[in-house]
């Protein structure tokens, strides 16, 4: 897809942040805006693509029960105090 136009209705209070984000920095509310978009664009799809890497562990059987989890951590917690001397 090309480049796009789009026409999105803020809230007052949503469009008077981004009015005084964008006096504070110097910058257009279109810039702060489209930096917006573009970071929750970024976040959507890498924590999608997280997800699926995930459900692919799952399906191949790469993954720890929760008990050992806690176990490991619970070992892990009493180590750190003995070393701390208490």
């Amino acid at each position: 897809m090309g480049e796009a136009t789009i026409t999105v209705t803020l809230t007052p209070g949503l469009g008077e942040d981004l009015a005084e984000i964008a006096r504070r920095e110097g910058r257009s509310a279109e810039s702060v805006a489209l930096d917006a978009i573009t970071e929750h664009v970024a976040v959507s799809l890498e924590m999608r693509a997280s997800i699926l890497r995930g459900e692919a562990d799952v399906a191949a059987g790469r993954t720890v029960a929760h008990e050992e989890v806690m176990a490991d951590l619970a070992r892990m917690l009493d180590d750190a105090d003995r070393a701390k001397g208490q």
